[in-house]
């Protein structure tokens, strides 16, 4: 196994780069170079700033599974590899299972096991949707949808869907209240359910993570066109649902 790995890697590695260069090929150089040339730079800085943040969110899941699941790993100890195993979920084909995959790889040298490594995985994907769930559930609830959702979504279902969306979420907390630290039955994943704390420092890392991710498009979006950015967060989250 220790002769293929070397192999697998660098294959995983070409398959990677593989799908970075169709990506890239969609998009010339010269067009690119405009684009960035009519963004101005107060623009361009924000987004970068956005996504500096949104990394760190992400980052903070990771560190917030960890804790779930029963290991210890401090956010600097987190950083590289917590950044490594986002960016290969979000450029890989079957986001999970790359994501989780890179995970062991890359703390296996801290005692991570892959059971632990598949929980701390499967946490984070709950992290991620926790957040979604939030986010929508009170811009569905707290204001009027956007005319072309509005269309789809009538305001009084939009109302009833952010109060499902929010119970979803209230009824994860009081089961976090009620039923935590309860060790994982023989034979199943490692990750148990959490602490009251650890569940709201889920929704709270998921939530900086969406926030940042539309504030960012809204920093660019705005530098040309005029948006609103409630308006924004909820076409993002429903497009994130689809």
């Amino acid at each position: 196994r220790r002769e293929v790995a070397p192999f697998l890697n660098l294959g995983l590695f070409a398959l990677a780069l593989l799908a970075v260069d169709r990506t890239v090929a969609a998009y010339p150089l010269e067009r690119v170079g405009d684009a960035l040339h009519r963004i101005p730079l107060g623009a361009l800085t924000g987004a970068l700033l956005g996504v500096a943040l949104g990394y760190l969110a992400l980052v903070a899941q990771d560190v917030v599974a960890f804790r779930i699941v029963g290991c210890r790993v401090t956010l600097r100890e987190a950083l590289v590899p917590s950044f490594v195993a986002a960016a290969v979920s979000a450029s890989a084909p079957g986001s999970m299972i790359t994501g989780g995959g890179a995970r062991y790889r890359l703390y296996r040298g801290a005692g991570l096991t892959a059971p632990e490594a598949t929980a701390v995985t499967m946490v984070v994907a709950g992290t991620w949707v926790l957040g979604l769930l939030a986010l929508a559930g009170s811009l569905f609830l707290t204001r009027p949808l956007p005319a072309y959702l509005a269309s789809r979504m009538p305001g009084a279902t939009g109302r009833l869907t952010g109060a499902a969306l929010l119970a979803l979420v209230a009824a994860y907390l009081l089961l976090a209240a009620v039923r935590s630290g309860r060790p994982p039955r023989p034979g199943r994943f490692a990750a148990r359910i959490p602490t009251l704390r650890l569940a709201l420092a889920q929704i709270g890392a998921s939530l900086g993570d969406w926030l940042c991710a539309s504030a960012t498009l809204y920093v660019l979006l705005s530098s040309v066109e005029r948006v609103s950015f409630p308006d924004l967060l909820a076409a993002f989250c429903v497009r994130s649902e689809e």
